[in-house]
């Protein structure tokens, strides 16, 4: 009975260690792969996004006026912006889509599907942008077509929004062959 009973113990104990580990990995993986603030992706969870996905779209966001929103309001207001922003990509886009926060105040949609859901997508979040808190906070957003590398990808997505940026901001710009 006695060996029995420490056979039990021997193995509910490894039993619970094993759930104990894996418990903690699913965390660790979990803190590598999402934005701590945000609670959606993060540059790591998009690379590997663009990766899986094959063909389709990447959108970059980056806020315009967010530096003036901490300067004046303060950083947890800027923490507040930054919330609302990914929850409404979360509201505007399609389910199939995988959004992150890749920066501090840029973001990412990767995206399957045609040019044109990418552009009506991306005209939908520069519309939705404003709050009433905030007026001069807008998006800037570049379009590009997803490659085989994810790091190209991110670079000509980067590329259509600086050219967003450099053509008056609040706008979406597509980076064309």
């Amino acid at each position: 009975v006695l060996a029995i009973v420490c056979v039990a113990t021997i193995f509910a104990r490894v039993f619970l260690v094993r759930r104990s580990e894996l418990h903690l990995v699913s965390r660790l993986r979990r803190m590598a792969f999402t934005d701590p603030l945000t609670g959606i992706g993060n540059r790591r969870s998009l690379a590997a996004a663009l990766g899986s996905l094959g063909h389709g779209w990447l959108i970059t966001l980056d806020l315009d006026g967010f530096k003036q929103v901490n300067d004046e309001h303060g950083h947890d207001a800027g923490d507040t912006v930054l919330c609302a922003v990914a929850r409404k990509l979360g509201e505007l886009t399609p389910p199939t889509a995988h959004l992150a926060r890749i920066g501090g105040d840029e973001f990412a949609v990767a995206l399957p599907g045609s040019a044109d859901q990418a552009i009506a997508c991306a005209d939908r979040l520069v519309a939705s942008a404003r709050d009433p808190r905030y007026p001069t906070v807008t998006l800037s957003v570049g379009v590009a077509e997803i490659g085989a590398d994810p790091a190209t990808s991110l670079r000509d997505s980067d590329i259509a929004l600086r050219e967003a940026k450099r053509t008056g901001k609040n706008r979406v710009a597509r980076l064309t062959p």
